[in-house]
Parts: C-alpha cells; sequence; structure tokens
C-alpha cells in the first residue's frame, strides 16, 4: 500500500521514514534527526550519531543519543537509497522555490519559527500524526513509530541475523535488552506449534 502512493514530496518523505525505520531499527528521534552527511551513498550506509531532544515551551533540539553502544553505522538498501535521492532533489527544489536555507542539513524539515529565512528538523511527533492518519484512512490495525523497530528486530531474528548483530543495530548496550525479542520470538513459535499439533492431532484421529 505504501510503496503505490505517488511520489509527491510528502510522499516520498514518509515513504522514506517507514523504510528508513523498518530497515535499520533504529528508534525514532534518530532518524528524525538524521543530517545529509551522515549518508554514504557509496556505501549504502548511515550514521547514528545524534537523537531528537524534545522539551515543553522550547525549539526542538539535537543532543547525543541515547547511550554510547547508540552511536553507530547502519546498513541500508538499493530501495531507501534511491529514496535519499528523490527526497533529497524535491527538498532541494523546495527550499530553492521558497528561498530558504537548511544550514544543519537535516533529511526532515520543518519551517522555523525564529528565523523566517531558516528550516529546523521536523518534529518527531510529525511522523506518529501521519502514520496514524494514513492508517485510519485504510482501515488498519494501529501501528506505533515503534512497531517498525519491533518488527526491524524480530524479522532479523527470525531469519537468523545474530543477536549481537541485532544488538548493534538496535544500539542496546545490554545483550540482555536485545535478548527480549527472542523471547518473544520463541513464544510465537510454541503458539505455532501448538496450533500445527492441534490440527495434525485432528487428522489423526479422523483417520
Amino acid at each position: 500500500m505504501i510503496e503505490k502512493l505517488d511520489d509527491s514530496p510528502l510522499n516520498v518523505k514518509y515513504k522514506l521514514m517507514i523504510s528508513l525505520a523498518l530497515l535499520t531499527g533504529a528508534r525514532r528521534g534518530e532518524f528524525m534527526s538524521l543530517t545529509w552527511d551522515c549518508i554514504d551513498f557509496t556505501n549504502k550506509t548511515i550514521y547514528i550519531n545524534k537523537a531528537c531532544e524534545v522539551i515543553a515551551h522550547q525549539p526542538i533540539n539535537t543532543k547525543l543519543p541515547k547511550t554510547a553502544s547508540s552511536v553507530r553505522h547502519l546498513g541500508i538498501d538499493d530501495y531507501t537509497i534511491n529514496l535519499l535521492h528523490l527526497h533529497k532533489s524535491k527538498q532541494d527544489d523546495y527550499l530553492k522555490d521558497k528561498q530558504l536555507n537548511n544550514p544543519n542539513q537535516f533529511i526532515f524539515l520543518a519551517r522555523t519559527h525564529t528565523n523566517k529565512n531558516e528550516v529546523s528538523q521536523a518534529f518527531p511527533s510529525s511522523f506518529y500524526t501521519w502514520l496514524t492518519r494514513f492508517g485510519n484512512k485504510h482501515k488498519f490495525p494501529k501501528i506505533t513509530v515503534h512497531s517498525f523497530r519491533h518488527m526491524a528486530a524480530t524479522y532479523a531474528l527470525s531469519y537468523g541475523v545474530p543477536l549481537t548483530t541485532v544488538q548493534y543495530m538496535l544500539g542496546h548496550t545490554d545483550i540482555k535488552t536485545t535478548s527480549i525479542y527472542l523471547h518473544e520470538l520463541e513464544s510465537k513459535r510454541q503458539e505455532a506449534t501448538k496450533v500445527l499439533s492441534s490440527q495434525f492431532n485432528s487428522f489423526r484421529t479422523d483417520q
């Protein structure tokens, strides 16, 4: 459904957010504060080195990530690279047309109230707002931004990615935090086993 959206500037922006969140497992505040110098198009990586800082009644700012382990390089695929190029092209056209500057080179932008000639980083809640509206419009089950991080970890582990690699991807200091996803995965496997066992037993009984 998301991929079928046209490539309007707004749709490209949110398709890019979803791709980054689902592919990398990065926290919302991490990918929302990405800057263009953190994208390595050649080696297909992003560099997580900051996060959004939201303080009531103050302009949004950036800070260091949650922990030292949260500073990391994460891989991205060709689909995300193409979205980044497309988003950059549309963003450059917008800035030129509106005669605006992006001095901090944020990837996701908002108009600033303190300087009419500059843009600032987008507020992190803007992604959730769009996601909620999109889900309601298409009658999807409720999904949060954090759900993408959860899915990234669960899918990676289910396809055999080592636990330590997923730990690095998520920026966890303690591998015990990452292992929670393993426990959840094992629980799902047990549920699947029970369903299959029940079904197969009914087949045997009918014979």
